[in-house]
């Protein structure tokens, strides 16, 4: 029986490669598409991820959550039909739970985390991550608290604030 082929992810920062298997790394639509286009010339040389502002640690991750669901059926980044029950009742098992809370942990890393799975179209992992999001740090949570968790500014005046609040009374 042949050895599963071994793939390298050059990080931005041109550290010592990562390692992935072949079946992990077809967790990744993204990179499946570029080895399966690449065919042995890709095992011969180092992908390059171009995310310049991931840090090495997210790779590893990315890596490690791959491995760990590489037995999986791939999933599109994006649900078929975005009201689907599917799309609404997503419930995260423990193992990806307990993963993105070590991560969460990390100042920006579930930001990091979520990006590099949209860049390497990792479906399943992308939508753990805006679940756990979420579930974690938006449900329940008011406008400023939010603004908060995404380090985002309130860019509005407070006559602006006043007239969106008269003109969506009736949401409240």
């Amino acid at each position: 029986m042949d050895a599963e082929a071994v793939y390298s992810i050059v990080p931005p920062d041109n550290s010592e490669p990562v390692k992935i298997t072949e079946q992990a790394l077809f967790q990744s639509a993204m990179l499946k598409e570029l080895v399966t286009t690449l065919g042995d010339a890709a095992k011969n040389e180092p992908i390059p991820y171009t995310q310049n502002n991931t840090p090495r640690f997210i790779i590893e991750k990315v890596v490690e959550w791959c491995e760990q669901h590489k037995t999986e059926t791939l999933l599109s980044l994006r649900f078929e039909q975005e009201n689907s029950e599917e799309s609404k009742h997503i419930e995260l098992p423990r193992w990806d739970r307990e993963f993105l809370s070590s991560i969460d942990s990390q100042d920006d890393a579930l930001y990091h985390l979520t990006a590099a799975a949209n860049y390497l179209e990792i479906g399943k992992l992308y939508r753990y991550c805006c679940k756990f999001i979420y579930d974690n740090h938006v449900k329940g949570k008011n406008v400023d608290e939010i603004r908060r968790y995404f380090h985002e500014t309130d860019d509005f005046t407070p006559e602006e604030k006043k007239q969106l609040e008269e003109e969506n009374k009736w949401f409240t």
